[in-house]
């Protein structure tokens, strides 16, 4: 169902099932212990459990989309619940149409669309390879903000399964918008690694105003505060509507 967002961006509501909440559920609990910790930054298996249980209902939300507004689209597979040892990395979120889909979700309040620089060589391609040893291919990025309120803590990722944590939680998702790796290479802007990680500060770096940030470090920050690796980062204005951004990588 399309929303409009705080600027007035049409993005589209998702919600969940009560199977897919499971699934999503019980893969995060499994992924402990075997995440690439050093990615974004040195994370607990509760913070692990946190960001892959919001991360795989972001693929669930796309795939959903898609299926429903463009039912012709050829998705290959399923999502893909299976669990990938440390140093091994899934070979994609979603293959639509032969186009490779990463999925980025971020939480409730984030407007921002960030990936590490480290993941990329200068020419724009990735630095590292799939588990099936070929190298990595990302044709697209979709940023979805993925609601979890109030937000699972270290107690959560130890609960076994019941329909309780449905009824504790509100679930849902908003897809932001989209954007080809060619455009997203050539529009991106970098954060630095140490700045004060705030929508004001991010904001800026997007307006070009990097050098001239207007939060500043006080010294009292807590780790999730501080920007822990360097970024490419665009502004959820600067992506493509979802739908228009499936019309224009052909998924229909």
């Amino acid at each position: 169902m399309p929303v409009r967002g705080l600027q007035g961006v049409e993005m589209e509501s998702i919600k969940f099932t009560k199977k897919e909440l499971e699934l999503c559920y019980r893969f995060a609990q499994r992924m402990k212990g075997n995440h690439n910790r050093d990615m974004i930054m040195d994370r607990t298996d509760w913070e692990i459990f946190r960001d892959d249980f919001r991360g795989k209902l972001g693929e669930i939300a796309l795939r959903s989309y898609i299926v429903e507004k463009f039912p012709y689209a050829a998705i290959e597979g399923d999502i893909d619940f299976s669990v990938t040892p440390q140093g091994q990395w899934d070979i994609t979120d979603l293959l639509v149409n032969g186009r490779y889909i990463n999925v980025k979700s971020v939480k409730q309040r984030s407007n921002f669309l960030m990936i590490e620089t480290k993941r990329y060589r200068e020419n724009g391609e990735y630095s590292y390879q799939n588990n099936n040893g070929e190298d990595v291919r990302v044709d697209a990025y979709v940023l979805v903000r993925v609601f979890v309120e109030p937000d699972m803590n270290w107690e959560t990722m130890n609960y076994l399964w019941t329909e309780q944590i449905i009824k504790n939680h509100c679930i849902y998702a908003e897809i932001l918008g989209g954007i080809s790796h060619e455009e997203f290479w050539e529009k991106k802007h970098t954060a630095y690694k140490g700045m004060k990680c705030t929508y004001h500060n991010l904001k800026a770096v997007c307006n070009g105003n990097g050098d001239n940030l207007p939060d500043r470090l006080n010294g009292g920050e807590m780790k999730n505060e501080i920007l822990q690796q360097d970024n490419y980062i665009l502004y959820k204005n600067e992506l493509t509507c979802i739908y228009e951004f499936c019309t224009e990588m052909q998924i229909d």
